[in-house]
């Protein structure tokens, strides 16, 4: 007995003749259950004479002309065969047989009772064994000698099943350990076979120093024009008097693509135009002048004003970085090096504080000043306002809206402790501009950041008594004098002009380092190059777009084109397995888990890194965000005070993207490779950077002697009239694993190929129809063309299931069911054949293999048609946050509950109903619409929500992953219902594994 019979609750029940006494007892004992269960089996097996056959035993199979022939027979001779790792002998080999078998992808319903497995198992005959039906025909029997037929038939099949593993260890189906073969083996294999050298890339040559010719050293200067109404009026109440700043270089360097716009939060709108260059000669001592400069400058814009971290100029690191060597310098009105207000500026930056509130000390009371400065207060020197002159007031007026506070004097005794005399003269001043810290997200379609046209200021505050609005959109105060020190930067109009520096230059830093990837890729890598540049020219922002990491935290980041890259390199891949002339042999005889495993260990994260690294193609990826620790501007290094007093080089910046980063970066441009160029393009790059196989394009798929299924031959009606050169292949895609006796494989390779084009297909058509979603909602639309349920729907709309050859006798009444509950329940609710989606597929891999992509993706539309049709006319034209929204009404429940909630708070299991009423007795199911318990004697399944690991609710059903759907769908629907309820219990998931993380660290 064996399984249930052998529970604690279990009970045996046979038929009785009820002429029976009354008082006999109606159960039987063990041991006569026993005896009736022996009966029954061997009048089952006496039976098995009468039963019609369903294959012609005398077909015979192509003889076997491997390598593995003599090994096979010498095997059974010794009873035992060894490899330099393993062996395996008569009273084993069976076991192992199977357990290579069981590795297989096999539906979860062959996998319910023994008559339904034993399909997909080795078939044993009178004297010769039939291997699993993805193994061609050619090698799929294994023939016993003659000379062992009068053995026993346990000593047969021991023998056979030898000869079998010995014929799977030679065709590298086993791994030298005598084990199906693992993603480790995989990549064994492919690196000592087949893997070609990764590209690599010559050094980038050094920028050279600044070399000072006869005449002098010869400069280019770039004007840096900022205008806007807001900034303009600004800029003429500080005194700007036509000044501005530049960008100083010692090579030509290309700008014409760095025009760039930016929303103020004060100021509005700053429109910024890099101007045509002017070149002037100028000698060392002035070259040394702008370098002090442009760090001075930085160090008062960009770091950090608390801490002890600063700036420092190294001519070296330009020399070894990939951008072009610049600094920023300041002109005058006329456009030339304004060296008298640079040197002013670096003298008044080294100024000690004592200094700088003996200038404010020196201002004249009585009159305005010049020109507008910079000050700070003595009691925080991290705020700083614009100063005019002095006001009619002192610091005994009254002071506006003070409730326990009488004058300005006592304001700052009392709420900043300062000591101020009554008669301190009161300056107007206007809190300095804000100083942005972050890029803009947005970018728009120009390439430039997106802003409102003019956008128009805050209006001003109402004034109090003595206060002046010069700068429009600022604030308006009084600050007593005495109080107050210069800013290390005290010249207002300069500092105007350095609002939005930091914001322009690490612009110019993007622009710079795709115009470098473009030169290095058309240097080094003559194919991807040539593309590159096409796409440089007429695509610009959709390179930058690729190039762009999601560190970056911009709006438009590669995540797009990396989602179809994955495609793109994903058929790459299976195209290159197919037609590889060292593996192509090995790969026809692998089943799908393997082909599956082999496909990503060629395209493994670890794979694409290195490729990335050995073509130089990393050190060009924009991962880093414009912000203090992030970023560091051209020339300059970080450079921190230590508690001993020691200077040394702050290393926080990363100096380089994340690996996963890298291989992200291969996939995005193979993405924008194929969505400007086509599939064609994508495979000639993957080949030059070596991530992929070599390609034989004289690939033969044909069986000698195959006549063509007439009848299966009308699928290509279906198809849109496809004319197959190898009919074999469609047959082959309809030929489902249980057919262990057809000349075809079974369709395993075949729908592991139309995976890779239907993936691809969809990606490639959601990013084209929605090119404002997300990744998040790209996802969601594609698993809803690519599910199960949604092939299988295709399937029987197209009647494809009417050219299956199958031996599953349980498979009609699941078609029929599945049917059945499509029209009753809904597509979620179904139990879908798994073979339905296989045979969609394999159909797209037969239309790939024989007639190319393109011919393959015209299929893939005709079939999926009706799905795309509707979520165009669904989402097409809707806006992105509705889009969002309602795409959810779309998503399969199981992966609501990835996506949306994680997975890991709430959690949706299957049970079978009678392990459920053992196991969670107390737990309420909901079953034939009212609440009740599982029964221990039940047969279904039930779904059970959990939320941290508490038990909610089951609810019962006739399969296992309709009642997972079920109960998944009324999770999505509590959580629509009560949204606080999410954020709830994803707060609570992050406190749980913070404190788990803690008691670990402990």
């Amino acid at each position: 007995m064996k399984g249930r019979a052998r529970q604690q609750h279990a009970r045996f029940f046979v038929f009785q003749d009820n002429s029976l006494l009354a008082g006999s007892n109606p159960y039987m004992h063990l041991h006569a259950a026993q005896t009736a269960a022996l009966r029954v089996k061997n009048f089952i097996d006496s039976r098995a004479d009468f039963l019609p056959k369903l294959v012609d035993i005398s077909l015979k199979f192509e003889t076997f002309c491997g390598d593995s022939i003599h090994k096979e027979y010498q095997s059974i001779l010794e009873g035992v065969y060894r490899t330099n790792k393993g062996f395996v002998d008569l009273s084993a080999a069976k076991t192992l047989l199977n357990r290579y078998t069981l590795s297989i992808p096999i539906e979860r319903a062959s996998r319910l009772t023994r008559d339904l497995l034993r399909q997909h198992l080795p078939h044993f005959e009178e004297n010769r064994l039939i291997l699993p039906a993805h193994i061609p025909s050619s090698a799929r029997c294994v023939i016993l000698p003659e000379r062992f037929h009068s053995l026993t038939q346990r000593e047969k099949h021991n023998m056979l099943s030898l000869m079998a593993c010995v014929r799977l260890h030679k065709l590298h189906l086993l791994s030298d350990r005598l084990l199906p073969l693992t993603r480790k083996d995989m990549k064994e294999k492919l690196v000592s076979v087949a893997l070609t050298k990764l590209a690599t890339h010559r050094k980038q040559p050094k920028t050279a120093s600044p070399i000072m010719g006869s005449r002098g050293l010869k400069v280019y200067v770039y004007q840096i024009q900022q205008r806007g109404n807001t900034f303009e009026q600004n800029d003429y109440v500080v005194g700007g008097d036509g000044m501005s700043l530049c960008i100083t270089s010692t090579q030509p360097i290309d700008l014409t693509l760095t025009d760039m716009s930016f929303n103020h939060i004060e100021i509005g709108a700053i429109h910024v135009q890099i101007k045509e260059h002017t070149v002037e000669i100028i000698n060392k001592s002035d070259w040394d002048c702008c370098t002090k400069f442009h760090t001075v400058l930085l160090n008062a814009r960009w770091r950090k004003r608390t801490g002890s971290s600063f700036y420092v100029y190294n001519e070296s690191k330009i020399k070894d970085g990939i951008l072009p060597c610049y600094i920023v310098g300041c002109l005058t009105e006329k456009g030339f090096l304004d060296f008298k207000r640079m040197l002013s500026v670096v003298s008044e930056y080294s100024r000690s504080i004592e200094e700088r509130e003996a200038v404010v000390k020196a201002y004249n009371r009585k009159c305005n000043l010049q020109k507008p400065r910079i000050v700070s207060p003595v009691y925080d020197q991290n705020v700083s306002y614009i100063v005019y002159g002095p006001s009619n007031l002192t610091c005994a007026a009254a002071f506006p809206d003070g409730e326990d506070i009488n004058t300005y004097g006592d304001y700052f005794r009392k709420c900043k402790h300062q000591k101020v005399d009554d008669s301190c003269i009161l300056f107007c001043v206007q809190r300095q501009w804000f100083l942005p810290r972050k890029a803009q997200k947005h970018i728009g379609s120009s390439g430039l950041d997106d802003l409102q046209k003019d956008p128009k200021p805050d209006s001003d505050s109402v004034l109090n008594e003595g206060e002046r609005s010069l700068c429009s959109g600022l604030v308006a105060a009084l600050m007593p004098i005495d109080l107050c020190l210069e800013a290390p930067i005290a010249d207002a109009s300069l500092f105007l002009h350095c609002l939005i520096l930091p914001q322009i230059l690490f612009h110019i830093d993007t622009i710079f380092t795709v115009q470098a990837f473009v030169e290095h890729c058309s240097g080094n890598l003559p194919i991807l190059g040539s593309y590159i540049r096409e796409i440089s020219k007429d695509s610009f922002n959709d390179l930058l777009e690729a190039m762009t990491a999601k560190s970056c935290r911009k709006e438009n980041n590669y995540d797009r084109f990396e989602f179809v890259g994955d495609a793109v390199l994903k058929l790459v891949h299976t195209d290159a397995l197919l037609h590889s002339t060292t593996l192509r042999n090995w790969v026809s005889y692998l089943h799908e888990g393997d082909l599956s495993t082999l496909r990503n260990a060629m395209g493994s994260n670890e794979r694409l890194m290195q490729a990335s690294i050995s073509a130089g193609l990393d050190r060009y990826i924009l991962f880093q965000e414009l912000g203090r620790s992030q970023w560091v501007p051209s020339g300059l290094e970080l450079h921190t005070i230590l508690n001993d007093g020691t200077e040394c080089i702050n290393d926080a910046a990363p100096e380089q993207a994340g690996n996963k980063t890298k291989a992200d970066f291969i996939e995005s441009l193979l993405g924008l490779i194929y969505m400007k160029n086509g599939f064609t393009a994508a495979r000639s790059v993957s080949e030059e950077l070596g991530i992929t196989l070599p390609r034989d394009s004289d690939y033969d798929v044909s069986i000698p002697g195959y006549t063509p299924n007439k009848r299966i031959m009308k699928v290509t009606e279906i198809l849109g009239g496809i004319q197959f050169t190898h009919p074999v292949l469609l047959e082959e895609a309809l030929t489902h694993p249980t057919c262990t006796h057809e000349e075809v494989p079974c369709y395993q390779k075949l729908e592991w190929v139309g995976d890779a084009v239907l993936c691809l297909f969809a990606r490639s058509w959601v990013f084209d129809k929605f090119p404002s979603s997300k990744v998040g909602e790209l996802v969601i639309l594609e698993s809803t063309i690519v599910c199960n349920e949604t092939l299988a729907y295709l399937c029987i709309s197209n009647g494809l299931q009417r050219y299956l050859n199958h031996c599953d006798p349980s498979l009609p009444g699941r078609i029929e069911a599945f049917e059945i509950d499509c029209k009753a329940r809904g597509l979620w609710a179904t139990d879908a054949p798994k073979c339905l989606g296989d045979i969609v597929e394999s159909v797209f891999g037969s239309v790939f293999v024989d007639a190319g992509l393109d011919a393959a993706l015209s299929a893939v539309h005709r079939v999926v048609y009706p799905v795309l049709e509707t979520l165009h006319n669904t989402f097409g034209h809707l806006h992105h946050d509705d889009m969002a929204f309602k795409a959810r009404s779309l998503i399969n429940p199981k992966q609501y509950i990835h996506e949306v909630i994680g997975g890991e708070a709430v959690s949706v299991k299957s049970w079978k109903e009678e392990i459920f009423a053992i196991k969670k007795p107390s737990c309420p199911v909901w079953k034939d619409g009212i609440w009740g318990r599982a029964d221990y004697m039940g047969c279904l399944y039930i779904g059970l929500v959990q939320c941290f690991g508490i038990d909610l609710i089951g609810l019962q059903e006739k399969s296992a992953p309709v009642a997972r759907n079920r109960t998944c769908a009324i999770v999505m629907a509590v959580f629509e219902a009560n949204p606080d309820l999410v954020s709830k219990i994803k707060d609570l998931s992050q406190l749980l594994l913070r404190k788990t993380q803690y008691v670990e660290g402990n």
